[in-house]
């Protein structure tokens, strides 16, 4: 597992950004390993990859969610922040 910083207060949206692009590569992957090997796709080992996709849901900043991104107003964020935290929402989406 990725060291990642425990303190998203102190962190550039740059940075949030690339900690949660590198959190789900890491559950995609996962994710395609387990799916890989037929003797691994258990019901447990479905489960447990849901709930650290339901966890991870949970756990996004504010202000890489969904509805802060697509409100009218999305913060200060410029045009490659937004396309890049909707590609991590699409990465997940690709997860499912």
């Amino acid at each position: 597992m990725a060291c990642i910083a425990s303190n998203p207060a102190t962190m550039s949206i740059d940075e949030l950004i690339h900690t949660q692009t590198s959190k789900i590569g890491l559950l995609a992957a996962e994710i395609a390993k387990t799916l890989a090997a037929p003797e691994h796709a258990t019901r447990e080992n479905i489960n447990m990859l849901t709930q650290k996709l339901e966890a991870w849901r949970v756990e996004v900043p504010l202000m890489l969610q969904i509805p802060t991104l697509t409100s009218s107003n999305p913060s200060d964020l410029t045009l490659y922040q937004r396309r890049a935290i909707l590609m991590v929402h699409v990465s997940v989406s690709d997860c499912h």
